[in-house]
């Protein structure tokens, strides 16, 4: 019997056979810890007297959620991974090449076919790059650190052939909602989720890493993605390029096909991101914050086509548009090619690259009775600000065009001329 992607590359970094539902120890090629739990680690390991740990090149240290610091709390956590990288040879990501930290493991640390590991659950998002990667607790950290493995059971697989090519003004975030809905949810729960098709070589890599960031949110334990010329060439990849996949005799528990060509503008409604729905029962209810960013959809990309609708408009009255560059690389990257200007001319504040807003304690809080509409990964009731208000979730698209209009609207209305204001 052939074997899945995921089993390939889980087969090369343990001790001999793996079979589906086998308790292994895998060997851990990458561990990024982050400012939200680093502490517990770190205070961890100075109750159990460790002086050094195993394999320190390994490991990146990196602060997002409270950047720069809004209160001495969130200062002493920079003082004090500062000063545990130092201790123990870690690379610490410093202001001014920081980013959110799965945008920097992209872009500086994952390579195809390696198991990369973090402190939280949406690294997922490097399996877009065709690695192994998942979210991990505080125990499976320190047992890294100690150990250089980590225990995993070899997940299921269940694979989703996504054919045909998405319409002008639908995204990879539009895509990514709807595979949410396409197995039962019981499908998803601690399965490999392989994706792959026409529709997804397609992708580019920042709108497959948009993909593999959202299947968190399925109760997936990863997604599987495979790496080709596209992934190595976004990488800058100078060694040899080995092209994994699956064998044609290899099981999976569920396989169908999607068709992304019929797939409109969609959204998470209200208060859960498997509440996917076309975008039309929301068209029309006015906003008071549209929020660009995140680890999901703050890439160059997303501001490009933000910035492809608000060229030559304005936010409207009454709304807060707040855009988050996902790493210090991107918000250059889109100053130097006069992205940056289009956002600010239109009204737009530009935040500094953090998570910000989205795990509800940086800067960008929604208030009471408000409603945002957010190209973050989650909205559930009180993420953003208070649980009073209302988060959708959708593309920079369609976020850009209800900034521009102040309401949930169709993007598709500024794009080509088309006119799909009543779809539903």
């Amino acid at each position: 019997m052939g074997q899945t992607l995921v089993e390939k590359i889980l087969a090369r970094h343990t001790a001999g056979q793996i079979r589906v539902g086998d308790i292994v120890s895998v060997k851990v090629d990458r561990l990024l810890i982050n400012d939200y739990v680093g502490e517990m680690i770190f205070s961890k390991l100075d109750e159990m007297g460790c002086q050094k740990i195993l394999y320190p090149e390994r490991i990146i240290t990196n602060t997002d959620h409270n950047l720069p610091a809004f209160n001495v709390k969130a200062a002493d956590k920079y003082v004090l991974f500062k000063e545990k990288s130092k201790q123990y040879g870690f690379k610490n990501i410093e202001v001014g090449e920081h980013g959110i930290g799965h945008q920097i493991m992209c872009e500086r640390f994952v390579h195809p076919h390696e198991v990369v590991v973090a402190t939280d659950s949406h690294a997922t998002m490097y399996a877009g790059l065709g690695a192994f990667s998942c979210g991990i607790t505080t125990s499976d950290a320190i047992q890294i650190l100690l150990t250089g493995e980590c225990w995993f059971r070899v997940p299921q697989s269940v694979r989703i052939r996504v054919k045909g090519r998405l319409q002008s003004g639908v995204t990879a975030k539009d895509l990514s909602l709807a595979l949410l809905k396409v197995f039962p949810p019981e499908a998803y729960i601690y399965s490999a989720v392989e994706i792959v098709g026409e529709a997804i070589r397609d992708l580019s890599v920042d709108g497959r890493l948009v993909i593999a960031n959202l299947m968190a949110e399925s109760g997936a334990k990863c997604a599987v993605f495979e790496a080709d010329d596209k992934t190595y060439d976004s990488l800058r990849w100078q060694g040899e390029r080995e092209y994994l996949s699956s064998d044609e005799d290899a099981q999976y528990t569920y396989d169908t096909e999607f068709d992304a060509s019929v797939l409109k503008p969609m959204l998470a409604y209200p208060d859960a991101v498997i509440n996917v729905k076309p975008i039309g029962e929301a068209l029309g209810k006015p906003l008071d914050q549209v929020f660009i960013g995140s680890c999901t959809n703050g890439r160059l990309e997303d501001l490009l086509q933000a910035a492809e609708i608000l060229k030559d408009r304005h936010v409207a009255d009454g709304v807060r548009l707040i855009v988050t560059p996902a790493s210090q690389k991107i918000a250059l990257e889109a100053v130097q090619n006069g992205c940056m200007e289009i956002l600010m001319k239109a009204g737009a504040m530009i935040l500094t690259s953090s998570c910000a807003s989205c795990a509800g304690n940086g800067p960008g809080l929604i208030g009471r009775g408000e409603r945002c509409l957010s190209t973050t990964n989650r909205n559930f009731k009180g993420r953003m600000g208070s649980k009073s208000a209302e988060i959708y979730l959708g593309s920079a698209y369609t976020a850009a065009a209800s900034a521009v209009t102040g309401k949930i609207t169709d993007p598709r209305i500024f794009l080509k001329g088309d006119h799909h204001e009543s779809d539903h």
